[in-house]
């Protein structure tokens, strides 16, 4: 279904983002596009997190929605860290 102008909600953002991510990380071969992927991965959560944070400020976004966007960038931090700890490959 087709969103009709209205606000995209958070989930399908994130699912979107999850879903894109993980594809790219399929066609990397070495750590370091792993974390070249994985870096654009938190950035994009940061953004997602402030734009939530300013939904949030205007309320029209739900406070559980910026946990739900904290939660994603730190996931996204961790896993990044875990491909950088990796031995080279």
């Amino acid at each position: 279904a087709a969103n009709k102008g209205g606000p995209v909600p958070l989930a399908t953002v994130l699912e979107a983002q999850r879903e894109v991510i993980a594809a790219e990380l399929e066609l990397c071969g070495t750590n370091k596009e792993r974390i070249a992927v994985l870096e654009k991965k938190v950035e994009l959560a940061r953004e997602i997190e402030k734009t939530t944070a300013r939904g949030v400020e205007a309320r029209t976004v739900s406070g559980t929605d910026l946990l739900k966007a904290q939660a994603s960038r730190l996931d996204a931090e961790i896993e990044l860290e875990k491909v950088k700890a990796a031995p080279a490959k």
